[in-house]
């Protein structure tokens, strides 16, 4: 737990625990800068309250990076419970097989903006939003993949505020693959199952859905054993753009030395020969 401070954790295992209060792995609340590196979160539980692997409540900042985030389980964000966290960023990250009994398998995140890059999200499990359940400002999924995920409702991804995906795929969610409220949704560059026709949302003109999109099958290694990395006859093997702006903001800004080939892959992870 860290509480009015800041907090760094390294190449860690946070494993096997059960509490009754928030926060079965890690609790920071009242918090500063966070960084959370090369760290495995897993099989922690918590009863009847938020954040079965992480909880974060006022935190100014969050950095994760290298992160596994699986088989936890909560009543509210089985994997991340997130609140009042003004700056959430997480890359080369797993989360994974976390369960939910309401909202939010994966993450479920409130009052906050939020950044997922180069992320695997898959096999998670809610009642609503079984990979991303979103009450946040702003939410910017940016080569994700967020595939397999169940919920009774929006197996993907539910987001009441502004949600922009880019170079990502979203396939094979079971319940609706995106919903959103009263926010716009930007989609571009990204292989989204039955395009746009799987994104509800409460006036079509919230959809803005630009350059690049697919919806054919991603072809990812093996789906049965956790391999999501691309084969290659992907069709999302250089199919999603270094630079883009919208609207004045720059939304992807990848150096040439990040990717390889002509262009970036779709998705969390670059096709390697």
């Amino acid at each position: 737990s860290a509480r009015q401070s800041s907090f760094t954790l390294i190449n860690a295992r946070v494993n096997g625990n059960n509490v009754a209060t928030s926060g079965g792995g890690i609790q920071c609340t009242l918090s500063k800068n966070i960084i959370i590196n090369n760290t495995i979160i897993s099989n922690n539980e918590v009863t009847n309250s938020q954040g079965g692997g992480l909880y974060l409540s006022s935190v100014e900042s969050i950095l994760l990076n290298n992160v596994s985030i699986t088989a936890n389980r909560a009543f509210q964000g089985g994997g991340v419970y997130s609140s009042l966290v003004n700056n959430f960023e997480m890359t080369n990250s797993v989360i994974s097989g976390n369960i939910s009994d309401s909202q939010g398998g994966g993450v479920y995140s409130v009052y906050g903006n939020d950044k997922f890059s180069s992320t695997l999200i898959y096999g998670n499990n809610a009642s609503t939003g079984g990979g991303i359940y979103s009450a946040s400002y702003d939410i910017l999924l940016k080569n994700i993949t967020l595939c397999n995920n169940i919920a009774k409702e929006i197996g993907g991804v539910y987001s009441s505020g502004t949600l922009t995906i880019a170079n990502s795929i979203v396939w094979g969610n079971f319940g609706r693959e995106i919903e959103g409220n009263l926010s716009p949704i930007t989609v571009l560059y990204s292989d989204i199952e039955n395009g746009q026709d799987s994104i509800e949302v409460s006036d079509i003109n919230l959809i803005q859905w630009l350059d690049g999109n697919i919806d054919l099958r991603p072809n990812f290694i093996n789906i049965n054993s956790g391999e999501f990395g691309l084969r290659p006859d992907s069709p999302c093997i250089d199919a999603g753009t270094e630079l883009f702006v919208v609207d004045g903001d720059t939304v992807i800004n990848i150096a040439p030395d990040e990717f390889k080939g002509d262009a970036p892959d779709m998705g969390a992870f670059e096709f390697a020969e």
